[in-house]
C-alpha cells in the first residue's frame, strides 16, 4: 500500500513524503521515548507490521549488551585504555563499529591523517613502515 508522511508546520499538516510498499517509521520515537515527529496516513489499502515498545527495547538492549561484551574483550588488551573505568570502557565499546577488509586491502597508509584507531577483531593484518 501507499502511506503518506505529514509533518505539522505552522499548525498546518504538510505532505513531506510517502512509503510505497516498503519502509519503516516510528523507531526514533521508541528509541528516544519522544513524541512522534510525523503523522502517517494510509493513502491506499495496505498492510503494516507493528513492533511494540517493550519488544523493541528488549531486542535493542540485548543487542547492545552482546556487542559490549564482545568488544570489551577486544579492548582489554589495549594498554592505552587500561586507565579507563568500567563506565568509560563501556562507552568506548558502544562507539565501536565493525569494518571488514578483503585480503590485501589497504586499511591506512603511512602519513594519513589520524582520524580513528583500529582493533583487530578477527583475522590478521600486516604492518609495514617506510624509513626515510
Amino acid at each position: 500500500g501507499k502511506f503518506d508522511i505529514f509533518v505539522e508546520t505552522n499548525k498546518k499538516k504538510q505532505l513531506v513524503g510517502s512509503y510505497q510498499n516498503e519502509g519503516f517509521f516510528g523507531e526514533l520515537a521508541l528509541m528516544y521515548n519522544m513524541p512522534r515527529a510525523a503523522t502517517i496516513i494510509a493513502a491506499t489499502d495496505g498492510t503494516i507490521w507493528a513492533l511494540d515498545r517493550q519488544t523493541f527495547r528488549r531486542i535493542v538492549l540485548k543487542t547492545a549488551f552482546n556487542k559490549r561484551k564482545r568488544y570489551e574483550k577486544l579492548i582489554e588488551g589495549c594498554v592505552m585504555l587500561k586507565s579507563l573505568d568500567v563506565y568509560e570502557r563501556m562507552n568506548v565499546c558502544d562507539a565501536l563499529t565493525s569494518r571488514m577488509f578483503k585480503d590485501g586491502e589497504k586499511i591506512i597508509s603511512q602519513g594519513d591523517k589520524a582520524d580513528c584507531m583500529y582493533f583487530v577483531e578477527e583475522g590478521m593484518v600486516r604492518v609495514a613502515m617506510l624509513n626515510k
